[in-house]
């Protein structure tokens, strides 16, 4: 017979492992070619951000402000989030290279299109994370692997599936479940969405109301 926190338990993986994991995320990367880096490492990167939130909220519960409203900037610390995930879902000799990742890869290709001084490939022949290249001038830098790092990725989120469904404190499961379900909108959706409509007044009556009728926005 199942317990509250077995349904908590439950409720938190339906809404963000059943809901995004295999439809979505598995999918996409499935679909993606393997020559396409940049769209891989985006879809990487951004499943790495998702799910270390996740974990950072049972483990912290959801960075409030002096006056107790959400910080959703704390929360958005996406450098934080790889930290944290990598090193603790990531296997023991690649657990240390959540900085790198973030710094290097994640925000050199979201913000600037390229990695910051490195590269990135797919190389089913190497079992290597970070490979050496040289380049014309002679100088090396470091290209990551996404056939490794996809293998990583994926499998680090069915661990963390795992580990909320089996292994954790009533508290952690709480946190998450509290903080991202039941009392709030989690990641806040709605909440920037609404605002957003709200800044733009061209749009905000027509959207307003499409939305209430459901039709199509744009």
């Amino acid at each position: 017979m199942n317990t509250p926190l077995d349904e908590q338990r439950e409720l938190v993986v339906a809404k963000f492992f059943n809901q995004y994991l295999e439809p979505f995320f598995v999918r996409e990367l499935r679909e993606t070619p393997r020559t396409c880096h940049l769209a891989k490492s985006m879809l990487l990167f951004a499943a790495l951000d998702f799910y270390g939130k996740i974990y950072r909220t049972g483990l912290e519960g959801f960075p409030k402000k002096k006056n107790g409203e959400r910080d959703y900037n704390s929360f958005n610390n996406s450098e934080k989030n790889y930290i944290y995930f990598v090193k603790n879902f990531f296997p023991i000799e690649q657990s240390c290279k959540g900085i790198i990742l973030y710094r290097v890869f994640r925000c050199g290709i979201m913000h600037q299109i390229v990695p910051k001084g490195a590269g990135v490939s797919f190389i089913e022949s190497c079992n290597e994370m970070f490979i050496n290249q040289s380049l014309s001038n002679g100088q090396n830098i470091p290209v990551l692997n996404l056939y490794v790092l996809e293998k990583i990725v994926v499998e680090s989120i069915y661990l963390f599936r795992s580990f909320l469904l089996k292994d954790k404190s009533d508290d952690f499961v709480n946190q998450i479940s509290n903080e991202l379900i039941y009392k709030y909108d989690g990641f806040g959706d709605f909440e920037k969405l609404n605002g957003a409509i709200r800044s733009t007044p061209e749009l905000n009556n027509s959207i307003v109301d499409k939305c209430n009728n459901n039709e199509d926005i744009f």
